[in-house]
């Protein structure tokens, strides 16, 4: 005897996907009516040095990086040409592809991101914290399928790439 799943009412998961986008614009907010927390960075340059610190240690393409972010290339080529006058970022010409520039994070970015995360995980576990460990760890699992269930569809790949685009860069 199998027993089919039975699948939530449409306006509970669609609730749900609010509340995921909800949390994730309040860390947006939090970031820009706490810019003191930020050390001057707008979340957008917060975003691009944390993934260039944690998914990209070596760096990577400007395309790339417009993939992982989610925005468009001239957006990109703002936020790490103001990223790069502070000194948080490097660029250099891809060897492979003069066209291309590669980006990293620069000490200096690292040394910022450093000094900015225990606020900003601080306010996060805050927010958190009325979720028991049980919780918690069903809400990493939960997100954990929905995560793959995108890969899985072809959407997107384990780095915010879509799948016919991952093998680049």
């Amino acid at each position: 005897l199998g027993l089919a799943r039975k699948r939530p009412p449409v306006g509970t998961v669609f609730a749900a996907y609010l509340v995921a986008t909800g949390i994730a614009r309040f860390l947006i907010e939090f970031i820009r009516v706490n810019p003191e927390l930020a050390w001057g960075l707008t979340q957008a340059q917060f975003n691009t040095l944390m993934v260039l610190m944690y998914t990209r240690p070596m760096g990577c393409r400007q395309n790339e990086l417009c993939e992982l972010l989610l925005v468009k290339p001239a957006n990109v080529t703002g936020l790490v040409g103001r990223l790069h006058e502070r000194g948080l970022v490097t660029r250099k010409v891809d060897s492979s592809d003069e066209r291309a520039r590669l980006v990293s994070i620069s000490a200096k970015g690292r040394k910022l991101i450093r000094k900015v995360e225990p606020d900003y995980y601080g306010e996060i576990d805050k927010i958190m914290a009325v979720l028991g460990n049980p919780e918690v760890k069903g809400l990493s699992e939960s997100v954990a399928k929905v995560q793959a269930s995108t890969i899985d569809r072809g959407l997107l790949s384990h780095f915010g790439l879509r799948k016919e685009n991952s093998g680049g860069a």
